[in-house]
């Protein structure tokens, strides 16, 4: 029996200068993407649906439902933002307080919903989908001619388009420079020496001897680049996007936000051993008997990996690939408290202060996603603080002296924080 699709609610629309209705889109085929931009299975469907709007243009129209989870997801600026990070240019409608959501019954982020000329649900795809299925449904309604793609035109980039990870190392910063598809290298003084380009959806870095490692969540590889002859290659490729990467005992190890586990391999890039079973939960334990969810910033001190889990809104650390839990309590637990029952928003990147380098050493300094916030916390008696406040989704840290050195997402800079001044200071770049 055939199900009539539900008319949309009154509500906030982007991209688009006049709400939309069923009723006025009656005849067109309809593609529904419920999403929540925190969600990385939803970044990743989001390829799909692109796809799906470039080939067909106005002949379906597809329709962003953004159905936050998160309380900053709810914001209009902080949506406006990641529409255009996400770079979708089709109508997005903000349904907040998940009215829409509840109508269509969804049960998971991301859900696709392909509604008829009729406007009748022709089919729901749960999880990631192809493009393969999506055209299929379309063509189960019509004859609908597909039109060769067109091709993709790169926008032009300012110096720093959306940087979401950076890497401090003696001599130099890399930036992943994640909106413009490119790793920045740059001098202390903010003088850029290079530019590593085509690559997709940079994120975290490490430097292994003289070949920077770069995680590339668009084509879930780990691509290389080689800092003497300025050779490029692929590390490690059919992964499950990887978010950072760090050296680990010799060995480097991924955050593989997508498949919801940290993995270690060799330098031969065979794997050695992995936490988290792939089910996106918050479950400590040892190796498999863990559980993770979306682990997006990792870093290393002696023995010890101390990680972010973004859907749980937690800070972790793993000694021995035993997992164990200091800050968060779930997938529905979070915001914005540093004391009594601490809690974060969707955190990002994480770096520790080695004892000996300079100010903060011993701490453990977050980057508190959604709350904007630096946030530093003290393993030694539990505590949090937080630092700085006044920025735009930071996704990524690293630490040099009593620097730390923000990549202040959003707004689409770099900010150094003093430690030992307690002052936060803009980094600005030069060609």
């Amino acid at each position: 029996m055939a199900v009539r699709a539900v008319d949309f609610v009154e509500a906030k629309w982007f991209n688009t200068d006049q709400a939309l209705t069923l009723k006025a889109l009656r005849g067109k085929i309809i593609v529904l993407d419920f999403f929540t931009y925190c969600c990385v299975n939803c970044i990743n469907n989001l390829k799909t649906i692109k796809q799906l709007h470039a080939l067909y243009g106005d002949r379906v129209v597809v329709i962003g439902i953004h159905s936050a989870k998160f309380d900053r997801e709810k914001e209009d600026e902080a949506l406006s933002l990641a529409i255009k990070r996400l770079g979708i240019s089709y109508g997005v409608i903000s349904d907040g307080d998940s009215s829409l959501f509840k109508q269509y019954a969804i049960k998971a982020w991301p859900t696709t919903i392909v509604i008829d000329d009729k406007g009748y649900i022709q089919d729901t795809f749960q999880g990631e989908l192809t493009l393969a299925q999506l055209t299929q449904s379309i063509e189960n309604i019509t004859t609908l001619q597909m039109p060769t793609a067109q091709k993709n035109h790169q926008k032009l980039a300012h110096i720093l388009d959306f940087p979401q990870k950076i890497l401090c190392e003696t001599n130099f910063i890399a930036i992943a420079n994640t909106g413009a598809n490119s790793v920045v290298l740059c001098s202390y003084e903010g003088q850029i020496l290079t530019c590593i380009k085509n690559l997709d959806s940079p994120m975290g870095m490490v430097l292994v001897e003289a070949t920077l490692y770069i995680c590339c969540s668009g084509d879930n590889t780990i691509a290389t680049f080689n800092l003497e002859t300025l050779d490029q290659g692929v590390f490690l490729h059919n992964l499950k996007t990887p978010y950072d990467i760090t050296l680990y005992q010799g060995d480097v190890v991924v955050a593989m936000a997508g498949s919801h586990e940290l993995i270690a391999f060799d330098k031969e890039a065979q794997k050695l051993w992995s936490v988290g079973n792939r089910f996106e939960a918050l479950r400590d334990g040892f190796g498999s008997a863990a559980q993770l969810a979306q682990p997006s910033g990792i870093d290393v001190v002696d023995e010890t990996l101390f990680f972010v889990d973004a859907e749980t809104s937690s800070l972790r650390m793993c000694e021995s690939q035993e997992v164990t839990t200091l800050v968060g309590e779930g997938l529905f637990s979070f915001g914005d408290s540093d004391e009594g029952n601490i809690l974060l928003q969707h955190p990002q990147d994480v770096v520790v202060g080695k004892v000996g380098d300079g100010c903060g050493g011993g701490r453990i300094f977050i980057a508190d996603t959604f709350n904007s916030k630096l946030k530093v916390y003290n393993p030694e008696d539990g505590s949090m603080m937080t630092l700085y406040s006044e920025l735009n989704e930071p996704c990524g840290l690293d630490k040099k002296g009593c620097d730390i050195y923000i990549a202040d997402t959003n707004n689409s800079k770099i900010v150094r924080y003093n430690l030992s001044q307690m002052q936060a200071f803009e980094f600005p770049l030069s060609e």
